[in-house]
């Protein structure tokens, strides 16, 4: 009887190590569905965390030594980034709604007929300027026509505003986690390095330091780089008296962020002084607005190529393939995986670590 318990328990162990396994993916599985609503924040709090974490340091030093404190004033400087810009495009808005209001109290609005040069703009010129035409002698049936259009527009713009409160809603919730993350870095340093050896072994520490400065050279070389010039551009709309400059603003940054560039901006916005300012402001702006657009071409590979983990162009199609994929986060997730993924490919061709600069790309 005693050998057939022992064969039983014996034949039992296969089964209890699967239950094991089993209950263990299950509560993984349940961790991750009770995380899932939070990552996004949880996520982008990360990002701003290892982003800003030479500021913090800086603060810490300048606080002698209070990490909260530091932590605490790098949370209110990015709320003030984000209300900021936040309050003068409310303020845009209601100054546009504002203006619609009194200038239909007035009568009829009508528009002015369109200049001939209208119609020698390459491509489309002739379609602007038949519907521009239209629309100054009858805005109303002019509107009529294209009614269903500016129904889903008008749909999809009041949908954007709700994204867009959403957004500053979650942000300002990673900027809290991001203070917490900061407060407490010795023991987050610690405790992320130790997960990555866990799961690399040795050189776990090594891809630790290669997703923190791949992470500050995306943040930099796209999101600051993007903000660097939507102020730039911004402070040209206010100085020039250009109509919504804080939503044009808005725009810009967004563009530059998506990597399309600002110039589907800057040009209407140019065209529109040349026809309605004088000459002399229309003409500054232009300048103004060129040299801005073409900022991102310096800062972008010194900000993206400093101290970099893999080549700026490793980095750079890291984060762009990883934005076509999953967005904003992926942009951070993208670039870090290109570069671990270039860095062992690199080790196992030569047989050994390759140098950190883009040197032969």
């Amino acid at each position: 009887m005693g050998s057939d318990d022992r064969l039983i328990k014996e034949g039992a162990r296969p089964l209890d190590n699967i239950l094991r396994v089993l209950a263990l993916f299950g509560l993984l599985a349940w961790c991750v569905l009770l995380l899932a609503p939070f990552f996004t924040v949880m996520a982008w709090g990360a990002i701003i965390a290892v982003t800003v974490a030479p500021f913090h340091q800086w603060m810490t030093r300048a606080l002698r030594g209070r990490k909260r404190w530091a932590a605490a004033v790098v949370m209110v400087v990015g709320v003030a980034v984000l209300v900021l810009p936040g309050y003068l495009l409310t303020d845009d808005l209601l100054q546009g709604v504002r203006f619609l209001r009194e200038r239909t109290e007035q009568g009829p609005i009508t528009l002015p007929s369109p200049s001939p040069w209208v119609a020698d703009i390459p491509l489309v010129g002739n379609g602007i300027e038949r519907t521009w035409s239209a629309a100054s002698q009858d805005l109303t049936k002019a509107l009529g026509l294209i009614g269903p259009e500016l129904t889903r527009a008008g749909r999809w713009f009041l949908e954007s505003i709700g994204r867009f409160g959403l957004g500053l809603l979650e942000f300002i919730a990673a900027l809290l986690v991001a203070a917490v993350l900061l407060a407490n870095d010795t023991a987050s340093a610690r405790l992320s390095k130790a997960a990555l050896v866990r799961i690399a072994g040795a050189r776990g520490h090594e891809f630790a330091e290669v997703a923190e400065r791949t992470v500050r050279n995306v943040a930099l070389g796209v999101l600051g780089v993007a903000i660097v010039q939507a102020v730039l551009a911004g402070i040209g709309f206010a100085l020039a008296g250009v109509p919504a400059a804080a939503l044009l603003t808005v725009v810009c940054l967004f563009l530059s962020i998506l990597q399309i560039g600002m110039f589907p901006v800057f040009v209407p916005v140019a065209i529109y002084m040349f026809y309605s300012g004088d000459l002399g402001p229309a003409i500054a702006l232009a300048i103004w607005l060129l040299l801005v657009g073409l900022v991102d071409n310096i800062l972008r590979p010194i900000l993206m190529g400093r101290n970099a983990p893999a080549p700026m162009v490793v980095v750079f199609l890291g984060a762009i393939g990883g934005f076509i994929l999953s967005g904003l986060v992926g942009m951070f997730v993208g670039a870090v995986i290109l570069s671990l993924g270039y860095r062992l490919f690199a080790e196992w061709v030569d047989g050994t670590p390759v140098p950190s600069d883009d040197q032969g790309v």
